[in-house]
């Protein structure tokens, strides 16, 4: 793997340079090695809001991420891999460096969006790879249990991070301690479970358990409550779509019925959302051109509504592949509306220059 040594002036002052060269000349410094510490580390809550003596740590591991980064060449293809990555221009030494800057400034949610998605790419285009041995990569020890959940979802063995998650979830006392770590095992549970199994078997059942078992807020039962209904209704469906032409109507059906569960409680239109993306999933990967750009559109728009991070691409790339699979197209007219605004909606996207200019030259 070609490896891209940029350096910024301001991560030498954190960085002892010393230990960088002599980790680097042990023979023991793999890169699976390296890879499953920056992984570690970044994957990591103190990513968002670092404090003074977090910086050096969150350096070093971005200085190890930056050192295995390579532009990407060639994109997985297949059933499992999101059909929208093989449109998406990716040059993560670069991303990264940019990144860098705006951790400088001090600009930490939207460095850390930016780094988790380099994060996520890699494990997309790397799962099956053996250089690195991506299946090898280990994280370190004595992190908590979200630190192991998300680094695990970060790095694809989503089995792994639904183990953790579930352990989170199940553990005495933590839906009351800490009910903003117990709510987001919750909600990776529901994702993670959609994504990976395209079923609601793998998260009805232990939502069920947590009813029964634990002792949670009105607040939180509602939202399992609501959650558990919606995954029951579903394994009681007998006629679900396969064709692309009805998976994506099917999909428009499951994200308006995803609003209107919002709109009667906050969070219950995970369900009908996670479902609709796995659907218009599948359009991207098997449908026509024109039936794919229907449903990098309609992935952008849903993904913008859900805010579970590491388990699908983000609304950008599904508008980059939207505008790149069809330049001519309503559609793509569509998403460069969306792609040009998005930093609105959300403050931590940053449109990149040459990514920019690139899209503007194929739409006119």
């Amino acid at each position: 793997m070609r490896k891209a040594w940029v350096v910024s002036a301001f991560l030498l002052l954190f960085i002892d340079r010393a230990a960088v060269h002599a980790a680097a000349a042990d023979s023991r410094e793999t890169p699976e090695k390296s890879l499953g510490e920056a992984y570690s580390v970044l994957s990591g809550d103190r990513l968002l809001n670092p404090q003074p003596t977090d910086k050096t740590v969150l350096l070093e591991a971005l200085f190890k991420l930056k050192s295995l980064a390579h532009p990407v060449s060639t994109k997985p293809s297949g059933p499992k891999v999101d059909g929208a990555l093989p449109f998406v221009t990716l040059n993560p030494p670069q991303v990264l460096g940019r990144l860098d800057t705006h951790f400088q400034k001090g600009n930490f949610v939207q460095s850390a969006a930016g780094i988790r998605r380099i994060m996520q790419i890699c494990t997309e285009c790397h799962a099956k790879s053996t250089k690195p041995n991506w299946p090898m990569i280990g994280p370190n020890t004595g992190l908590t249990l979200i630190e192991y959940a998300d680094f695990f979802k970060l790095v694809g063995r989503s089995n792994d991070a639904l183990l953790y998650y579930e352990k989170i979830l199940t553990k005495k006392g933590a839906a009351s301690e800490r009910p903003d770590i117990w709510e987001r095992a919750a909600t990776n549970v529901v994702a993670l479970g959609i994504e990976t199994a395209g079923s609601a078997y793998t998260f009805v059942d232990v939502l069920s358990n947590l009813l029964q078992e634990t002792s949670i807020s009105k607040k939180q039962r509602d939202m399992v409550t609501s959650w558990r209904t919606q995954g029951k209704a579903w394994g009681l469906e007998r006629t679900l779509p396969s064709k692309p032409s009805e998976l994506l109507e099917h999909a428009r059906m499951l994200t308006s019925m995803g609003d209107n569960n919002n709109k009667a409680l906050i969070t219950s239109g995970l369900v009908a959302y996670a479902r609709a993306l796995m659907e218009l999933k599948k359009v991207g990967i098997y449908g026509s051109t024109d039936q794919k750009t229907k449903a990098f559109l309609m992935m952008g728009e849903v993904r913008e509504k859900l805010t579970v991070p590491g388990v699908w691409l983000q609304p950008e790339d599904y508008y980059e592949a939207c505008i790149r699979s069809a330049p001519h197209s309503q559609e793509a007219a569509r998403c460069w509306n969306l792609l040009t605004t998005l930093s609105a909606r959300d403050p931590k996207f940053v449109l990149a220059g040459d990514t920019n200019q690139q899209l503007q030259a194929l739409l006119h």
